[in-house]
């Protein structure tokens, strides 16, 4: 296991890369005409800025930790870094735009998604939504915070009693919507009533 000492000396590295990260973010959240690409099907896709944010984040960290290895959303790092699971060496797994789709529509639910695993068990994780300007961290027996505030989970133990958000291109959301949930919403459902 990791210890405290490196879990925040590898916080305190991250925090400030998670920020200038958000910022790239803004910056493409901005921006009329994206360069969007098709990966693997319609829903499936990526801008010039997923890959502009990943690759500041891996060029960063390897800068200062050259041994660490990486699981991204878009692999810009085509190098022995990468991997597609987890190993004991420390590594980053990165979504530099987590809600690709609202980032291209200029939905405000978008972020920068950060976390590190250490002997295959995850000991930090930072989420940047600069739009709503909202920093979720948690370092491992830390508890998780925004905006440096503590938060929890919600006491709502069942899932029927609860209310879901989920994303329209959920192919299976119906199967879930018609045996366990009681009131589901999407982005946008509260406005039309």
């Amino acid at each position: 296991m990791a210890s405290t000492q490196l879990i925040d000396e590898l916080f305190d590295f991250m925090y400030p890369l998670a920020q200038r990260a958000g910022e790239l973010l803004l910056e493409g959240y901005a921006e009329v005409g994206k360069q969007i690409s098709i990966k693997t099907a319609f829903y499936d896709v990526v801008t010039d800025y997923d890959n502009k944010i990943e690759e500041f984040l891996i060029e960063q960290i390897l800068a200062r930790y050259p041994e660490h290895k990486f699981i991204g959303e878009e692999d810009t790092a085509k190098n022995n870094h990468v991997t597609k699971t987890l190993t004991d060496a420390p590594t980053w797994i990165i979504d530099p735009i987590d809600g690709t789709s609202n980032f291209i529509k200029q939905i405000p639910h978008v972020c920068v998604s950060i976390g590190l695993a250490v002997n295959k068990q995850i000991v930090l994780g930072i989420i940047n939504n600069p739009v709503q300007q909202k920093m979720y961290t948690t370092k491992l027996d830390g508890g998780a915070f925004c905006n440096g505030k503590p938060i929890h989970v919600s006491s709502i133990a069942k899932i029927s009693e609860a209310n879901v958000a989920y994303e329209v291109s959920l192919l299976h959301a119906h199967k879930i919507r018609n045996k366990h949930i009681k009131r589901i919403y999407h982005i946008g459902a509260s406005a039309r009533r």
